[in-house]
């Protein structure tokens, strides 16, 4: 997830409920708008009719994303709709059966680095490779300012003992690239972007990424996210072990311009 900045972070509360409206840093620099996102994991989150009314007041000129899980009845995202929030599109939390998971050999013209430093990568068509996100089916969002999204979102990543970036080359090309947020405290790795570049594709270079991945974090929790009228992904995923669904969630956002 993009970085945050607590400080300016929105609660309301009442009802007996609190809403923790989480300020997105990134998305706030990228858009031109005040960003934030819904928490609805660390806080349970309850309709309260009595903050209908704070949400709009709290979040004029604000951009707000909901991710609504299984966790929550259709009542949840009913109200989040009366406060102004739309749906986008549902989203797949997928997670690695190690059991089921087939070990890849990788091809000899094909080797995979982990980069320490983010530099000189083909962001463009690395970030243009990422075509089913939600902001993509976002209809108040531009193909292009998707595109660029993510473009920006790669050129911007930081690699750290948390944050990892994994690529594919090919001779002295990059075929693909693979982004991982890293919870050592869970012993979780979250697969945040995978790519291959277009000429490269078919060629099972996004498999033998994922076999790298699953590799060096054996003893982990490994997942991913992907949007549900994405059938290549899903279909990849499912192929190279990621055959657990552990969530389905409902993308919803409020735009108040």
């Amino acid at each position: 997830m993009p970085s945050v900045n607590l400080q300016s972070d929105i609660i309301l509360a009442g009802d007996g409920t609190e809403y923790h409206f989480r300020f997105l840093e990134w998305d706030t620099d990228f858009f031109g708008i005040s960003s934030y996102f819904l928490d609805t994991d660390n806080y349970m989150f309850k309709c309260s009719e009595g903050l209908r009314s704070k949400i709009e007041l709290e979040l004029k000129k604000s951009f707000v994303t909901a991710k609504i899980g299984m966790a929550y009845g259709k009542e949840v995202i009913h109200f989040l709709q009366s406060a102004g929030f739309a749906y986008i599109i549902t989203e797949f939390v997928l997670r690695l059966n190690f059991s089921g998971h087939r070990e890849v050999i990788n091809r000899g013209d094909i080797i995979i680095d982990k980069l320490t430093e983010n530099i000189s990568l083909p962001y463009e068509e690395l970030g243009s490779a990422f075509t089913y996100t939600r902001f993509h089916s976002d209809t108040r969002i531009s193909r292009q300012t998707a595109d660029l999204l993510w473009i920006e979102y790669i050129r911007n990543y930081k690699p750290s003992p948390q944050r990892h970036i994994f690529v594919a080359r090919s001779g002295r090309e990059i075929a693909g690239a693979i982004l991982v947020n890293e919870d050592d405290s869970e012993k979780q790795a979250t697969l945040c972007f995978v790519a291959v570049i277009d000429r490269f594709k078919g060629r099972g270079v996004g498999a033998m990424m994922v076999n790298y991945i699953a590799n060096c974090f054996r003893g982990y929790s490994i997942r991913t996210e992907t949007q549900s009228r994405n059938l290549g992904a899903l279909n990849f995923y499912i192929k190279n072990g990621f055959s657990i669904v552990e969530d389905s969630k409902v993308i919803m956002h409020r735009w108040d311009t």
